[in-house]
Order: C-alpha cells, then structure tokens, then sequence
C-alpha cells in the first residue's frame, strides 16, 4: 500500500481519507477525489 511514499504521507492521507476528503479504491492502492 503506497509502499512508495514516506509514513507522514501515508498518515497524511489516511486523515483525509477519514475525514471523507477522498477515499480508497477498492484495489487498496489508489487515492481518488471525491
């Protein structure tokens, strides 16, 4: 899972992912907008 991109970044989206500012595609590897 995003094995490319640093941990604060991961955590990063992980926020906005929870605060429904984007959301994960059902293959768990891609971040889209909302």
């Amino acid at each position: 899972m995003l094995r490319n991109f640093t941990p604060r970044f991961e955590q990063d989206l992980a926020e906005l992912v929870d605060d429904g500012v984007i959301y994960q595609t059902l293959d768990d590897q891609h971040y889209a907008a909302v």
